[in-house]
Formats: C-alpha cells, sequence, structure tokens
C-alpha cells in the first residue's frame, strides 16, 4: 500500500519510528476525509480543526495545505476505482521523543505526518442500530475536545456495541447525559419535534458535519438546538447519527418498539436535503 509519509510517498509498511510518541502515548490527532469523485469532501473544515487542535496540544503542523490536499488526491489516484466509495486519513504526531512523558520543545520537535487513502464501504441503508455503553465519556477532559489518537473509551464502547449486535453505541458523560455516539454525533427529534444535539460541554465532539448541518439548516430555517440530552430522550425521539463517512444516518435504539412520527421523519428528511445541498455546494454543484 502507497502512503504518504513526511513529504515522500512510499510503501514500507515499516516506517514508522518506533519511538514515535503516536504509537507509544497516543500523543498525536488525526482526520478522516470522504472522497468523493477523487477529491476530500470539507476538506478546509477538517484542516481548521485539525490546526486548532494542533495549537492546543502544541504540535506542529510542518507542511502547508495545498501540499497535504495534492498528496491525499494523488493517493486516491493509486488506490481508489473510479466512482468508488472512499476515504482518506491525516494522522499528526508529535514526533519521535525520549522515553517518558516530557515533550519536547514545538521549536524543536520534528512532527510525524502521514496520509492514506483507501476505498471504503457506500455508506449503510437503514437505520443504525445502537445502544447506550457502560463506558462513559468524561466531558472535561481533553480528548473530549480534540479528535486524539486516545481512542480507548470509544474502542471499548463500539466492542460492547458489536456484542450486543448493534451498529454503535451511546456515550453518556459522567453526569449522566448524552454525549455522542463512538464515532458520531447524535441528533434526537423529540416527541415534541425539536431537533436537538449535545453541546460540546456535554462531551460531544465538534464533528465536521455536525458543523456543517448546523449551518445548513439554520438557512432552510429548521432549528437545531444544542442542549443537554439524558438517556430517556433517546427513548422518545427519532435519533440519526452523524460523522465525515456516513453522512447523516438514522439510528434506532435497541429494545425501542414505538415508531417514529410521520412528521420526525419529515424532518429529517429535510435536515438530510440540507446536507445534500451543503455537499453540492462544497464541488460547486448548485
Amino acid at each position: 500500500m502507497t502512503f504518504w509519509l513526511n513529504g515522500v510517498f512510499q510503501n514500507q509498511t515499516n516506517a514508522i519510528d518506533i519511538a514515535d510518541r503516536g504509537f507509544l502515548l497516543a500523543d498525536g490527532l488525526f482526520e478522516t476525509l470522504r472522497i468523493i469523485n477523487g477529491r476530500p469532501l470539507f476538506f478546509e473544515r477538517h484542516m481548521s480543526r485539525l490546526h486548532k487542535s494542533a495549537a492546543a496540544l502544541k504540535i506542529n503542523i510542518p507542511f502547508k495545505e495545498e501540499i497535504i490536499r495534492a498528496a491525499i488526491e494523488k493517493l486516491v489516484g493509486v488506490h481508489v476505482r473510479a466512482g468508488s466509495a472512499a476515504s482518506a486519513r491525516i494522522t499528526l504526531t508529535r514526533g519521535v521523543g525520549d522515553r517518558g512523558l516530557g515533550a519536547p520543545s514545538p521549536e524543536i520537535a520534528r512532527s510525524t505526518v502521514l496520509i492514506t487513502a483507501e476505498e471504503a464501504p457506500s455508506p449503510a441503508e437503514g437505520a443504525a442500530k445502537i445502544m447506550v455503553s457502560r463506558h462513559r465519556r468524561c466531558a472535561a477532559s481533553f480528548a473530549a475536545r480534540h479528535k486524539t489518537l486516545n481512542y480507548i473509551d470509544n474502542i471499548m464502547a463500539r466492542m460492547e456495541a458489536g456484542e450486543a449486535g448493534a451498529d454503535d453505541a451511546v456515550m453518556l458523560n459522567e453526569y449522566g447525559r448524552v454525549a455522542c455516539a463512538s464515532a458520531a454525533n447524535i441528533f434526537v427529534i423529540t416527541s415534541d419535534l425539536r431537533v436537538v444535539t449535545p453541546p460540546l460541554e456535554d462531551g460531544a465532539l465538534p464533528g465536521v458535519v455536525r458543523a456543517v448541518l448546523l449551518e445548513a439548516a439554520t438557512r432552510k430555517g429548521v432549528g437545531i438546538a444544542e442542549s443537554s440530552l439524558d438517556a430517556d430522550a433517546l427513548q422518545g425521539g427519532l435519533c440519526f447519527l452523524t460523522n465525515s463517512l456516513v453522512g447523516v444516518r438514522r439510528a434506532r435504539l435497541a429494545g425501542r418498539q414505538a415508531e417514529a412520527s410521520g412528521a420526525a421523519c419529515d424532518i429529517l428528511n429535510v435536515l438530510k436535503s440540507c446536507y445534500a445541498e451543503a455537499v453540492k455546494k462544497e464541488f460547486g454543484c448548485e
């Protein structure tokens, strides 16, 4: 598999230094981008989030955005058949450092930047089956606010979901409020037809598609409230998930018997169209 590592295209799978802090300490960040017709979707938004988080972690990004975009598009050309669903991943670490937690200063640290691209399954059809995980997400944690390499809580929640026959797991925070799914933001259309998503303060990751949907829905006159939700709200409303690869996907809580109202389904369809229009706008297809 060809990949891009620190400015060089190569295929040596042992190319990562064993002293890299990303490997040893999860000291880094990543972005996963959906590829449409050979181009990364919402590239500027992903890079903006990466830059903000890198600044917060005091990790240097040593390459300009146009170089990163060009690397993604070249890798897509190598690995992805025309018309196939695909994804790319940017991984940024603090780089190689001495043993221990002490990090080299940003001035002398040599960051590691790895980019990969590959074909991906087409977004699944139908509602995702979700369940509430016993694994919690700490709202006050630095890792909850940035897309860091430390995903162990999310991994355990997703494993729990798989063992229960579900597609994804909803993670509550330390106060019992809904934060997110293991790999997605979550929204609920409540029984009184309000659209609500957990605020970032409750542990929700500042997702790219989440932000796109909030903006696109507002332009269409559909209000989405960023408000705390408890687990009971998932029982009484229509849930849906958002992330870069699935876009907007309806979700059904395991064990829930009641069907969502037609009005709630209509609202979801409007929100899906808002997202679809945002995708078209991104590529100049208005």
